[in-house]
């Protein structure tokens, strides 16, 4: 089995904060070197690789890893905004990428994402007055 890698980077002006989804308790996720435990920052500026071990199994599976990407910490009963994601192998592309979503609260952020190849994908978060301006992102 291989690692599912997520390449996070932050191109917004303030913190993106990460977690594994709560109603995914069998996953295992590492931010960077470190087993996941809680809410990882990035500052604005900074990437980090995500890596779920063993996820990236032979039969691919539509919903592989489950994360949150939040513009706060306090996601559950304050004031955050967020995005609650699937991830997983998408038929369309033949790679990694994102295969659901669910907002909650809407954040002061947007995303792409990009397939780099079967157990990989880049995500980028920008602020979401920028990507409104342009007209593009979701």
């Amino acid at each position: 089995m291989t690692d599912a890698i997520v390449r996070v980077t932050n191109l917004a002006s303030h913190d993106l904060f990460i977690l594994g989804d709560p109603n995914w308790d069998d996953q295992h996720l590492m931010f960077g070197s470190h087993a996941a435990r809680g809410t990882y920052r990035i500052a604005p500026g900074d990437s980090m690789d995500v890596a779920a071990p063993g996820a990236c199994a032979a039969e691919r599976e539509e919903y592989a890893i489950g994360m949150i990407f939040a513009d706060g910490q306090d996601i559950d009963y304050g004031s955050a905004g967020a995005f609650q994601t699937a991830i997983g192998w998408r038929q369309d592309t033949g790679g990694l990428g994102v295969t659901d979503e669910y907002t909650i609260r809407t954040p002061a952020l947007s995303y792409s994402a990009a397939s780099e190849s079967a157990c990989s994908m880049r995500m980028a978060f920008v602020d979401a007055r920028a990507h409104e301006q342009t007209g593009r992102g979701r």
